[in-house]
């Protein structure tokens, strides 16, 4: 748990969240759907560890439904050796290696999008901005996208995933920052949380489905 150590870097790929200290050892840090990392001294509802640290201040892990957790890894080779089945970062990546990552899977391209072995970030609710973005109906078959429409999602992907971090992330019920702020990309949102309502390209009313298992919300006209 890197209890003594000095701190030399913070790395992310995806979803994944590690702390490596000066003496290489590594502690990985996945917070789930609900999980994050709080800097301050008060103390919080779930929460699972608290690390002291120099200045007097801390760093806990709350995790109210508990989907998250923190792992330890000898090596931050281990560690790096742990993420290699992971696809491309879906904040750093190019429109040439998530175009491949794309494939031509027979799954639903929404269920693709949310596989990290695929690309690796994104979640729920930006595989719908992305989908809706690119005109794609979340329902189709990988395997039946065009390498125009392939092309098309990997270039929406980034900005999409981009303009999210600049905006804070979404904070639809348990999202917070380090210092327990809210983001305000739910804000930004043209089709999650939006069922119902009108479709901010054409008018028409927003549908709700579910698509591997997933809640999804996509415009019938506008998403082909």
């Amino acid at each position: 748990m890197l209890c003594g150590s000095r701190i030399k870097a913070v790395l992310r790929h995806g979803k994944r969240l590690a702390i490596v200290a000066a003496s290489g050892r590594a502690l990985e840090v996945q917070l789930g759907m609900t999980g994050a990392l709080l800097i301050g001294t008060k103390r919080t509802k779930h929460q699972h560890v608290t690390w002291s640290v120099s200045g007097g201040m801390s760093l806990a892990f709350v995790d109210p439904r508990r989907f998250g957790g923190v792992r330890p890894w000898k090596s931050e080779r281990e560690l790096r050796d742990s993420w290699a089945g992971l696809g491309p970062d879906a904040l750093l990546a190019t429109v040439t290696s998530l175009t491949r990552a794309i494939g031509a899977a027979r799954r639903p391209i929404k269920a693709l999008l949310l596989d990290q072995s695929c690309i690796a970030g994104i979640g729920n609710i930006y595989a719908d901005e992305i989908l809706h973005a690119s005109g794609i109906d979340p329902r189709r078959s990988a395997l039946l996208l065009t390498d125009r429409e392939r092309k098309l999602i990997a270039s929406r992907t980034v900005p999409i995933m981009r303009l999210a971090v600049r905006h804070g992330g979404s904070t639809i019920r348990d999202y917070q920052h380090t210092d327990g702020s809210k983001g305000g990309a739910q804000l930004l949102h043209r089709v999650y949380g939006r069922a119902g309502l009108a479709c901010l390209g054409c008018s028409r009313s927003l549908m709700l489905t579910k698509v591997a298992g997933r809640t999804t919300v996509l415009c019938s006209h506008c998403q082909k």
